[in-house]
């Protein structure tokens, strides 16, 4: 693939806290061919979010901060206090997932906005650059945004991609005497920002790209139907809290990483038997699901039903013998050419971390 699955992780997922109208998959008989015939009809909030995914994204993360949010209780604003950035961290703290803001939380209460007014999140890879969008609440005031930016250090860069009342603002660490601009933005993640008012849209990393895609100048991978093989196999896209795809055609993981670390070689401690690793399917594209208090799904597309169903027999097997994921409930099965497990709501923080590091159910087999 294009860029690290493994890198693609440590960039896409963190460990923190964190609403979506029934979506109508619709069948383009015939029209295969046809740019922009999807299954995807908009309705919910991680169909709205891939139609600002450039097509041929290799990779995408999602996560609806606002529903995990609702699921805690924690309605919060930028400038909170400590006892309620207190309570914000004692009951986010055994989260699984998390936007990229999150890490930010505490330093950001000086800032314009923060983690508190995203209600989504999504990250994409395309010939290694990073694509990142937040969709802010109705409140975010960008004026004000644009403003208190610009008193952080920032400056307005002009942008051929910008078209509106887009606002294009960068920053380098030598400007910003540090890693947080005016000790409230960082600069790693919004070195260069685009703000997108009618859309109310803060995009950061590859800005060009990603304008083209929101102002409908280039396809997105809603357009391109990128990942419609494994959202087809999805019952309901409303509600859905956390997504990782990983999209047809891409090699979706390296070497069987069952009894060792991929980068040092070393013993992870999760082995399990040769038989398992050459059982194991290669799938074309996967995907993590998790919404909210329903079982997660992770879904494996294959090359046919049968290359799944040896897929899911080596999967149930790898798992039961598993270290760590034969305590927790799962259950496996071949969906056509497909191979689905799931597991209970309560078990995603095992499933975000076998994600993270490429373990059952996300390893390939070495053949």
């Amino acid at each position: 693939m294009s860029a690290s699955i493994g890198r693609i992780l440590t960039l896409s997922t963190r460990g923190r806290a964190t609403r979506s109208g029934v979506a109508l998959l619709l069948s383009c008989a015939g029209l295969a061919g046809v740019s922009g015939c999807s299954l995807l009809d908009g309705g919910s909030r991680l169909e709205e979010a891939l139609e600002h995914v450039p097509a041929g994204a290799s990779t995408v993360t999602f996560v609806d901060r606002a529903a995990a949010a609702d699921r805690l209780d924690l309605d919060l604003e930028t400038g909170a206090g400590d006892a309620e950035l207190d309570r914000w961290a004692e009951d986010a703290v055994d989260e699984a997932y998390g936007t990229k803001l999150a890490d930010y939380t505490r330093t950001m209460q000086g800032a314009a906005f923060s983690d508190f007014d995203v209600e989504w999140e999504v990250e994409a890879f395309a010939g290694g650059a990073p694509y990142r969008v937040w969709k802010l609440d109705e409140d975010a005031d960008f004026d004000a945004i644009e403003k208190d930016m610009l008193d952080a250090g920032f400056s307005r860069e002009r942008e051929g991609a910008a078209q509106g009342d887009d606002v294009v603002l960068s920053i380098g660490l030598k400007e910003a005497n540090g890693t947080m601009a005016g000790d409230r933005y960082p600069v790693a993640l919004m070195g260069t920002t685009a703000l997108v008012p009618d859309e109310r849209l803060v995009v950061t990393g590859n800005v060009t790209a990603a304008l083209k895609t929101v102002h409908d100048d280039a396809d997105s991978a809603a357009d391109a139907d990128d990942f419609d093989e494994l959202l087809e196999r999805v019952d309901d896209l409303d509600g859905l809290e956390y997504v990782f795809l990983a999209g047809e055609g891409e090699q979706t993981c390296g070497p069987a990483r069952l009894g060792d670390d991929g980068a040092t070689g070393e013993a992870t401690g999760e082995a399990t038997g040769e038989a398992t690793r050459e059982a194991l399917g290669r799938p074309g594209a996967f995907g993590l699901f998790v919404p909210t208090d329903a079982d997660s799904r992770v879904i494996r597309v294959l090359a046919d039903d049968e290359a799944a169903t040896a897929d899911a027999d080596a999967l149930r097997a790898g798992l039961a013998d598993h270290a760590s994921l034969s305590e927790i409930d799962t259950k496996v099965d071949s969906d056509g050419a497909a191979t689905v497990v799931r597991t209970g709501f309560g078990d995603r923080r095992y499933m975000v971390r076998a994600l993270f590091t490429l373990d059952l159910p996300f390893a390939c087999g070495t053949t």
